[in-house]
């Protein structure tokens, strides 16, 4: 009996010693929205998204891989599909960090699309390796079906710059903080003539309130963008957008003012309100209510209604 207990022992740490370099996190969110078009059909849908990464360690080398699984219409066939948004190996060589594998683009400015090969949402094929000299990073990162690129980052007197060469353009972001206003900048010069991209945010924190103003602004001849940001839109040509939020009996309020220009449906305007809460269960409530003047489309106004978790 003892020896039996010792073996479970024994078993039992080796099982948390094999299992204490695998992490899983990950998180899910359900919406409900309904949607009033002026003159046209109204509409009421569900949607879910969720997704789950798996990280396996050893050492300086680690393998992730994040599985999604989304439905965003409204239709009534189930989504049974898991789709694979990153499955990469990451690793050190000395002082050099290596990426290989396919994982999902991202992007933490109002520009979301690139105008070079890097348009598509989940790359496969891909190599990052770079390293840091003297407080400067560079990194050098290349795919199977695209064009490489060098990005050159780092800090200059509390400005956080980068620089980064494709074969058709360069990006460059610039990220500072002055008299407690945090700016981002970032432009996108391409080698053609009139096809630059820029883009501005700006914000200021004033007794407990956030102000934030931001634009995206496009050359006549520049591909349209999309943002999933401080502004939300596809193929943009122009757009400016001013807001504040502030935290009111437990909950963020924001109040969002947006103007958004396309070349198909001209200019259109939304006003919008956000109500957020933590609630107790550890999830995230969180109603959006816009009411929009869609420019050549019909007017319409909508209420979002999100639940939406992380672990």
């Amino acid at each position: 009996m003892k020896k039996q207990l010792l073996i479970a022992a024994v078993a039992a740490t080796m099982a948390s010693v094999s299992m204490a370099d695998i992490s899983i996190t990950g998180g899910a969110k359900v919406n409900f929205t309904s949607t009033e078009v002026t003159g046209g059909v109204n509409s009421n849908i569900i949607k879910n998204d969720m997704d789950f990464t798996i990280v396996g360690k050893t050492g300086d080398t680690a393998a992730t891989m994040t599985v999604s699984n989304a439905h965003s219409s409204d239709n009534v066939t189930a989504n049974d599909a898991l789709e694979v948004e990153n499955a990469y190996v990451t690793s050190k060589v000395g002082d050099v960090n290596i990426k290989m594998g396919q994982w999902a683009k991202t992007s933490d400015t109002l520009l979301t699309d690139h105008d070079d090969s890097s348009a598509t949402a989940f790359q496969s094929g891909r190599i990052s390796v770079d390293t840091t000299v003297a407080g400067v990073n560079v990194k050098f990162e290349d795919y199977n079906a695209g064009n490489s690129r060098t990005t050159i980052s780092g800090e200059v007197a509390g400005v956080n710059l980068s620089h980064t060469i494709y074969q058709t353009e360069t990006d460059t972001n610039v990220k500072a903080n002055v008299a407690g206003v945090a700016i981002h900048y970032r432009l996108r010069d391409r080698d053609d003539a009139d096809k630059n991209t820029s883009s501005l945010q700006l914000d200021k924190e004033f007794n407990g309130m956030t102000f934030t103003y931001a634009n995206i602004d496009t050359d006549a001849g520049a591909t349209a963008v999309s943002a999933d940001a401080y502004i939300v839109g596809s193929s943009i040509t122009d757009a400016d957008a001013f807001g504040v939020a502030m935290p009111l009996a437990g909950n963020i309020v924001q109040v969002k003012r947006q103007n958004t220009t396309t070349a198909a449906a001209g200019e259109a305007k939304a006003t919008k309100l956000y109500l957020t809460r933590n609630l107790a269960s550890g999830a995230t409530f969180e109603a959006i209510y816009t009411d929009s003047d869609n420019g050549t489309a019909a007017d319409s106004t909508s209420l979002d209604l999100e639940l939406a978790v992380k672990f």
